[in-house]
């Protein structure tokens, strides 16, 4: 399962990734029962790391 959250660029660094993956991952552990979720970028995708960073998906 894939959930891609991508924002026009007059809506970054407002926020709104980190929120929406912050609900993401509610849903996908406490709704839908999720053991584990796995996340990936390309590595030179700063600000979607940086989500990652934020919501504990990544160090």
């Amino acid at each position: 399962m894939a959930e891609p959250i991508k924002f026009d660029t007059e809506h970054w660094g407002k926020g709104f990734a980190t929120e929406a993956e912050r609900g993401a991952l509610r849903i996908d552990f406490e709704r839908l029962g999720f053991p584990e979720i796995v996340s990936s970028t390309s590595v030179g995708n700063v600000r979607s790391r940086a989500v990652m960073v934020r919501t504990k998906r990544s160090k």
